[in-house]
């Protein structure tokens, strides 16, 4: 027997490109490419003003370095100046969210950098770890930040330096399953292998 599960606890958001890899560079083109305020090279995302409102360094889009092998990173403030990237998609309304992306700071840019992450009247700031002196390890750490949308049916995440390069990659944006969700989960597991105890041992 199977036991129906509120599918909009789980609905996805209309969030794209977590990967940065679309567009990628073309034939020719170098492993990184620099984007001032206003670019929307990197499909779905704006590159926009840092956390000061100014914008005094570059976006980097860089392809020799990413996270999932082969693909593509972004790193902000490129020669130490001020900068940041967001995108807009549709959320429920008073729905969390939990946004988990990868973080690391620029391989020849030593100190370890600063990034904020927000959205919706909401953020946190993150440590990377130092910079390894090495593109083909970069010593990226997970790391989570959640939010509470509102009831506007859409959020923008922004990603901002405060200090140093930070480099991120793979982010994805994933609707938290409110408790009752989780507890039917639970009594459809009980459902579907009544003789499995908690502890995975038989009944």
């Amino acid at each position: 027997m199977l036991v129906a599960l509120p599918v909009t606890s789980f609905a996805q958001t209309g969030f794209q490109n977590g990967t940065f890899d679309s567009p990628g560079l073309s034939a020719g083109q170098p492993a990184a490419a620099l984007f001032a305020p206003g670019s929307t090279l990197i499909a779905g995302w704006s590159t926009v003003s840092g956390y000061n409102g100014t914008y005094s360094g570059s976006v980097e889009y860089v392809g020799d370095r990413s996270q999932d092998p082969g693909g593509y990173c972004v790193e902000l403030g490129y020669y130490f100046g001020i900068n940041a990237i967001e995108q807009t998609f549709s959320t429920a309304p008073h729905q969390q969210y939990r946004v988990s992306f990868w973080l690391a700071t620029d391989p020849y840019n030593g100190p370890p950098a600063l990034l904020r992450a927000s959205a919706a009247g909401m953020s946190a700031d993150y440590q990377a770890p130092p910079g390894s002196g090495d593109q083909l390890a970069m010593g990226w750490q997970p790391q989570s930040f959640f939010f509470t949308a509102d009831g506007s049916g859409s959020a923008t995440l922004w990603f901002g330096n405060l200090a140093g390069v930070p480099a991120i990659d793979t982010v994805a944006v994933t609707a938290v399953p409110e408790p009752g969700s989780c507890a039917l989960l639970g009594l459809a597991a009980l459902v579907i292998f009544p003789g499995v105890k908690r502890h995975g041992k038989a009944a």
